[in-house]
């Protein structure tokens, strides 16, 4: 199965290889915006 890794985040790409996964990095452009309003619980 391929993985593909649709962000440029650091992070996320770190999470991947740290789990011993063979991805590739496609990021999508898409805008991700935060809504300040959503909590944890919610």
């Amino acid at each position: 199965m391929r993985i593909i890794l649709a962000s440029a985040s650091p992070r996320r790409r770190d999470l991947l290889a740290r789990a011993g996964l063979a991805f590739d990095v496609e990021p999508s452009g898409a805008e991700e915006r935060v809504d300040p309003a959503l909590t944890p619980e919610r």
